[in-house]
């Protein structure tokens, strides 16, 4: 009754398809439509040799974008993409942080080909980066592909200082 979104990730394991596709059987029992947060380009730890996985996980999350987006299917979703994955970039060792920034691309790039999906990127917050830094991420890994993008998720920063910051990134991107 009370609108939540339900976290998918590497964590949501084993039987992926199968634990997706129940999301969706539950939400079309209740005529309503899921409300996704992908959370799979994660950084695990933050330092200046920090590799993130490297093109292993790399490959590792780009297949599994292809895979969640045969799981979705043609299905109506709401998509909250990739909490803090703009934001923790600077976790990265420098010569992976670029890459980071292509897997989140492809990742954007597949789920919004889907037909029926509605998808928000992740933008940070106002306490976190700079709105043209973060401005910049957001035109590179594909916002003129979606719906538009979302702020606070993961931080309790004031709600006013969140629309200001919301209105300068609107203006840049």
């Amino acid at each position: 009754r009370e609108p939540k979104n339900i976290w998918v990730g590497r964590f949501t394991r084993p039987r992926f398809h199968f634990k997706v596709r129940r999301i969706f059987d539950r939400a079309h029992e209740d005529d309503a439509v899921p409300l996704l947060t992908v959370l799979r380009a994660q950084a695990t730890a933050c330092g200046p040799t920090y590799t993130g996985g490297g093109p292993t996980e790399d490959r590792l999350t780009m297949n599994w974008y292809e895979d969640l987006a045969r799981a979705i299917g043609d299905d109506r979703v709401v998509i909250a993409f990739e909490p803090d994955s703009l934001g923790t970039i600077d976790c990265l060792a420098r010569d992976r942080r670029q890459d980071r920034l292509n897997v989140l691309r492809y990742g954007v790039d597949r789920l919004s080909q889907l037909p029926n999906a509605t998808i928000y990127l992740e933008a940070g917050a106002s306490d976190w980066e700079p709105a043209a830094r973060t401005a910049k991420q957001l035109r590179y890994i594909g916002i003129s592909k979606v719906r538009g993008f979302m702020l606070n998720m993961t931080h309790h920063d004031w709600t006013r200082a969140n629309i200001q910051h919301g209105r300068q990134l609107s203006r840049m991107v």
